[in-house]
C-alpha cells in the first residue's frame, strides 16, 4: 500500500502532465483562433472581397503548422518531466538508503547496549516501524523446545493475534505458515483485501530457527523486502548472543547441592516473566510453588545426610516430570518452585498431578535397604487465573493449603 506522501506526489505529478496538455490545447486555439481572424481582414485588405474559402484555408494552415509546434512542445515536456521524476526517485531511494543504514546503525549499537533480550527486541521493532510505517511487526524467540515460544514482541498486533501466534507458532516451524496466516486473516474485520503476512526466520550460527519476524501489511517491495532481511541478520545474531549469556548466567545461578537454578535466578526470572506478560497480555505462565513434608523427621531419624539425599532426589523427579523450557529453581532448604513459560492453569495443575504420581512411585531407598517415602506440598497459579503480580502469593498460599491438608490427614490417620 503506498504512503500518503506518495499518494500525493504521484497526483500532482498526474496534475502536471495534465497542465502541459491544457498548456498545449490552448496555445494552439489561440494560434487558430488568431490565424482565422487575421487571415480574412488581410485576404479583404488585398482582394476588396471576403470568402468562407479563406477561414477554411486559415484553419487547416495553422493546424499543420501548430500541431507539430504543438507535439515537439509537449515531447520535450515530457523529457523534462520524467528527468525530474527520475531525479526526483533517485533522492528519494538515497534518503531510503541512508535511512536503512542509519536504522542498521543504530539497532546495532542497540544490541550491544541492550542487556534484556526483550528490551531489545523492543527496540529492533521501534527502528523497523520508524522505517516502514505502513507494516506492523512481530518478533518470536523459541525456547530449548522449539515449538514453545520464550519471548514475543508485537506491539502493532491485537492481543488475539499475538495468542493466535502464540498458540499455533508451530505452523512456522513445520513449513505450513500460510495455514497460520488464514487464522490471522479471519481474526480482520472487516477483511481487508491489501492485507499480507510475510515471514523471515532468525537463524543462529548452526543453521537452527531460533526465532522468527511476521511482518503485517501490504506487500513488501523488493527493496524493502531486502532492507527487513537486514534487520533480521543484525537481529539474529543479537539474539543469538543474548541467548549464549543468558545459559552462561544461568550456568552460575545454579543450586550447588541440586544442580537446579537457585532463588537468585527464580527471582530474577519471575519479574522478567511478569514483565513480559504486562507488555504482552498473550504471554501467559505458570508457577508451583513446591515443599518436602516431613524433611526435619527424616533429618532427625535417618541424619542430614539422608536429608540432602532427599532433597536431591525431589529434584531429579522434579526435573523429570518438567518441560525442558520450564525453570526448576531451589529456593530454600526443602523448597522448590518451577516457572512455566507459554502455560495455563489446566496445565499447571496437570503438571502438579504427574510430580505427585511420580514422587509417590519412587522412595528414597536407604543404605538399610528401607524404603523412605516421598511426599510433596504443590500450590500451581497461573497468570491468567490472578495476574503476574499475585501469582507468587497465590501460588504459595495454595501450597500451604496443601500442607495442612496433609499434616491434618496424618493426624487423623494416627
Amino acid at each position: 500500500m503506498p504512503s500518503p506522501s506518495d499518494t500525493l506526489m504521484r497526483l500532482q505529478r498526474w496534475v502536471f502532465r495534465q497542465s502541459q496538455w491544457a498548456l498545449a490545447l490552448a496555445i494552439y486555439a489561440v494560434v487558430v483562433s488568431a490565424a482565422m481572424v487575421i487571415a480574412p481582414l488581410f485576404y479583404y485588405a488585398v482582394e476588396g472581397r471576403f470568402t468562407t474559402g479563406i477561414l477554411v484555408a486559415a484553419f487547416g494552415t495553422a493546424s499543420a503548422i501548430s500541431i507539430p509546434l504543438m507535439w515537439i512542445f509537449l515531447k520535450i515536456a515530457y523529457i523534462l518531466i520524467d528527468k525530474q521524476e527520475e531525479s526526483d526517485r533517485s533522492r528519494a531511494d538515497s534518503e531510503r538508503q541512508r535511512d536503512i543504514l542509519s536504522g542498521l546503525l543504530d539497532a546495532s549499537l542497540v544490541m550491544q547496549q541492550k542487556e534484556d533480550l526483550v528490551e531489545l527486541l523492543e527496540a529492533t521493532i521501534q527502528h523497523l516501524q520508524h522505517l516502514f510505517r505502513q507494516h506492523h511487526f512481530a518478533l518470536l524467540v523459541y525456547g530449548r523446545r522449539r515449538n514453545v515460544v520464550r519471548h514475543l514482541v508485537a506491539p502493532g498486533l491485537s492481543e488475539a493475534e499475538q495468542r493466535t501466534l502464540l498458540l499455533h507458532s508451530h505452523l512456522l516451524l513445520t513449513g505450513h505458515p500460510e495455514q497460520l496466516f488464514e487464522q490471522l486473516n479471519a481474526l480482520s474485520t472487516p477483511a481487508d483485501a491489501s492485507l499480507r503476512w510475510t515471514l523471515f526466520p532468525l537463524w543462529n550460527r548452526m543453521d537452527r530457527i531460533i526465532g522468527h519476524m511476521v511482518v503485517k501489511g501490504g506487500d513488501l517491495p523488493q527493496e524493502s523486502h531486502k532492507a527487513v532481511e537486514l534487520f533480521r541478520d543484525q537481529l539474529a545474531a543479537g539474539v543469538e548472543n543474548h541467548l549464549l549469556r543468558m545459559e552462561l548466567t544461568q550456568l552460575a545461578n545454579t543450586d550447588g547441592l541440586t544442580g537446579i537454578f537457585n532463588r537468585s535466578h527464580f527471582q530474577n526470572t519471575l519479574e522478567a516473566y511478569q514483565d513480559a506478560k504486562r507488555q504482552t497480555p498473550a504471554m501467559d505462565f505458570s508457577l508451583l510453588m513446591i515443599d518436602i513434608n516431613g524433611l526435619k523427621p527424616a533429618n532427625d531419624g535417618h541424619g542430614h545426610l539422608t536429608g540432602d539425599q532427599l532433597i536431591i532426589r525431589v529434584a531429579q523427579l522434579l526435573k523429570a516430570a518438567c518441560r525442558s523450557e520450564d525453570i526448576v529453581c531451589r529456593i530454600g532448604g526443602d523448597e522448590f518452585a518451577i516457572l512455566c513459560p507459554a502455560s495455563r492453569q489446566e496445565q499447571a495443575d496437570r503438571l502438579a498431578e504427574r510430580i505427585r504420581e511420580q514422587v509417590g512411585e519412587r522412595p528414597l531407598k536407604l543404605k538399610d535397604g528401607r524404603l523412605l517415602p516421598i511426599s510433596l506440598s504443590i500450590g500451581a497459579a497461573c497468570s491468567d487465573d490472578c495476574g503476574p503480580e499475585q501469582i507468587l502469593i497465590v501460588a504459595d498460599r495454595r501450597m500451604y493449603e496443601d500442607k495442612q491438608r496433609f499434616y491434618a490427614q496424618q493426624a487423623s490417620a494416627s
